[in-house]
């Protein structure tokens, strides 16, 4: 989109459910018990999808023909698919869409996200003690250091570092100098 937006001047649309620009379908999907994403940026694997829903006639439809096409009746093909991915649960569709070469993945929630095997594996979460709240779990920084390793603590409480802060000679926002 930069590129476009900066040789073209093409402005980007906001589009629902994380939709691609003009590909169809890039984009998020009910499910039964849940959210996916399903990604089609070449017409084979459009023609894949179609196969793997049974809906081969949805390939040969003129209005979702080629990329032009569905991006044209976008709202008539997100339609179709809603009725067809809530017929099943995720894990059914990332195995029938994963199978047929379709790239898919369920959508966490923040539990789910947080509970994935690599969250542990890359020790994202840390705990902090705090006066009022006791353990606070929390999200660490994805950026690791050879020579810095951060301590969890906990944020400051409104104020609580004001005089300190405010009394600071080097504190750029103390000096008077304007």
């Amino acid at each position: 989109m930069a590129t476009w937006s900066a040789t073209h001047g093409k402005q980007p649309v906001r589009r629902a459910r994380s939709a691609h620009q003009s590909m169809v379908p890039f984009q998020n999907f009910p499910a039964a018990d849940g959210w996916m994403v399903v990604a089609c940026p070449k017409q084979g694997l459009w023609r894949a999808l179609c196969r793997a829903l049974d809906r081969e006639d949805l390939a040969a439809d003129p209005r979702f023909a080629d990329f032009a096409a569905r991006d044209a009746h976008r709202e008539e093909l997100e339609e179709i698919l809603d009725a067809i991915f809530a017929t099943r649960a995720v894990a059914e569709w990332e195995a029938l869409l994963t199978a047929a070469g379709v790239p898919c993945a369920r959508i966490n929630t923040v539990a789910e996200a947080l509970a994935d095997e690599q969250v542990a594996a890359r020790e994202l979460l840390q705990e902090a003690e705090h006066p009022v709240l006791g353990t606070v779990r929390q999200v660490r920084s994805p950026l690791r250091f050879s020579t810095y390793t951060p301590t969890p603590r906990r944020g400051p409480f409104l104020g609580e570092h004001s005089a300190e802060l405010l009394s600071d000679p080097h504190n750029p926002l103390t000096t008077h100098d304007c």
